[in-house]
């Protein structure tokens, strides 16, 4: 069985024609399928729509979060309930195309455990257009081991390198680093990434950050270490400030108390003969 995960969170313009075009695709195989639709708490008609599309096709499941938690969450309820013996992770608004879900099966059958879509162009335009290659840049340059750029969660997994995956006790997932790090065979296939078919694009730039953030503190020390370079150098660096601060105010102290000692002896030597003179 070949299992597709899709998170879903507030895409009601996108859903019918979305399982539409994979259902028209996943048919061509000549496999039995199934398709995971995790509800990530959408807050517009999207559960509804699931729910009719379930009714309708009894190879769709879908399964609904209390609330917002997020696209990597989404994604790994999403593997703990496909039954698949491949699992193809994918985004529900067109930017992922159904046309490549064949060439990853066929990589799959050609012996690959992980297949991995990677981006030859994207339609994304702005500061989106210009931050998601800086991050991948970044991220080239910082990780620890090699993580294919220009990929997000778009691919498939052989069961086994998806059961690798789910045991990992992750608290901030990133996908594709954990995809990348069990390490089984992988493949690659190229598309061109289209723009959202309808709709706004739901990651908001803070939630893209804490992404990055997530993804580069997990699967590189190099920051850690930065850091603790940076706490050495600045400790280092006051620890001589406060020798420097010490050693003025001692020099000023021993400046002072012989400033004092000479001003005595000048008052002593003041006040000498006048004592005596008055004694006389």
């Amino acid at each position: 069985m070949l299992s597709v995960v899709v998170p879903i969170y507030n895409e009601e313009e996108n859903i019918a024609a979305f399982h539409a075009a994979v259902r028209a695709v996943m048919d061509t195989l000549q496999q039995s399928w199934e398709v995971v639709y995790v509800n990530d708490g959408s807050r517009d008609r999207s559960l509804s729509l699931l729910t009719e599309i379930q009714r309708r096709d009894q190879r769709v499941i879908v399964v609904e979060f209390s609330r917002n938690f997020g696209h990597q969450a989404a994604l790994t309820a999403g593997l703990q309930v496909a039954r698949g013996d491949a699992i193809m992770l994918m985004d529900g608004d067109f930017q992922d195309p159904p046309e490549v879900l064949p060439r990853m099966v066929q990589a799959w059958k050609d012996g690959a455990k992980v297949v991995i879509a990677e981006r030859s162009s994207r339609a994304e335009t702005g500061i989106r257009g210009k931050l998601f290659p800086l991050f991948y840049k970044v991220m080239g340059l910082i990780s620890d081991f090699p993580i294919p750029l220009n990929a997000g969660i778009f691919g498939l997994l052989d069961r086994q390198a998806a059961d690798s995956i789910i045991h990992l006790q992750e608290g901030n997932r990133y996908l594709p680093g954990l995809r990348a790090w069990v390490g089984f065979p992988t493949s690659i296939v190229y598309y061109d990434r289209a723009d959202r078919a309808a709709g706004e694009a739901k990651q908001t730039l803070p939630k893209l950050f804490k992404y990055a953030m997530d993804a580069i503190f997990s699967f590189s020390y190099k920051p850690l270490r930065l850091g603790l370079a940076l706490g050495v150098t600045v400790l280092a660096f006051s620890l001589f400030l406060s020798m420097i601060a010490v050693g003025n105010t001692m020099s000023h102290a021993n400046k002072l108390d012989a400033s004092q000692k000479k001003n005595r002896q000048q008052r002593a030597n003041v006040s000498g003969p006048w004592y005596h003179a008055k004694k006389l």
